[in-house]
């Protein structure tokens, strides 16, 4: 019997989230999700759902359970507007008077208000008081270019030893960290 079901949107609500190569937890982690980055979720089976990240393009199985559902208008919202991304190691980010997440250097802040520091996911406005790089959409992306991470740049991961290779970086710590803006530096 075929359990494929089609789903539209998602985003990760949580700090970081595994993404396997085969719907199953014994299988590969080919990549990430970190905190605001938004996917689109191609198709759900048996727990799990494939997913495709807006970020960087890369594919792959997603625990059901891991998934914050977006709804069409806010994932167009989230692609359409301005975000900023976490440059701090860590940074801790209020979620209620009670409750608090800790979130890694690369998570995305969506809908970004600069001025007053605060991000957007859903209807819910969240707080970061950390350090940030905030660009438009049409040029965030464009901050890092591959030769600039030859000779002279290197990942600030504390578990990397990629010693200035992007090829490296992206095996050691996956593409979506690799690419990240605060990641790299120059020496």
């Amino acid at each position: 019997m075929n359990n494929k079901i089609k789903m539209n949107y998602g985003i990760s609500g949580l700090s970081i989230i595994p993404v396997r190569k085969e719907p199953s937890e014994q299988s590969e982690m080919i990549t990430q999700i970190l905190y605001g980055e938004h996917f689109v979720v191609n198709e759900i089976m048996l727990g799990w759902a494939h997913v495709k990240l807006a970020f960087d393009g890369y594919d792959g199985w997603v625990d059901m359970k891991m998934i914050t559902p977006l709804t069409e208008k806010n994932y167009q919202r989230i692609e359409q507007s301005p975000f900023a991304v976490s440059t701090d190691i860590f940074n801790i980010i209020p979620i209620n008077a009670e409750q608090t997440m800790m979130i890694v250097a690369g998570s995305t802040l969506p809908c970004w208000r600069p001025y007053l520091k605060e991000f957007s996911i859903q209807q819910e406005i969240f707080q970061h008081n950390g350090n940030f790089t905030y660009r438009k959409p049409a040029n965030i992306r464009k901050i890092l270019h591959p030769d600039h991470l030859q000779n002279g740049w290197h990942c600030l991961t504390p578990r990397c030893k990629s010693a200035g290779s992007l090829r490296n970086c992206i095996e050691f710590c996956g593409r979506s960290t690799a690419w990240r803006f605060g990641f790299f530096r120059q020496r």
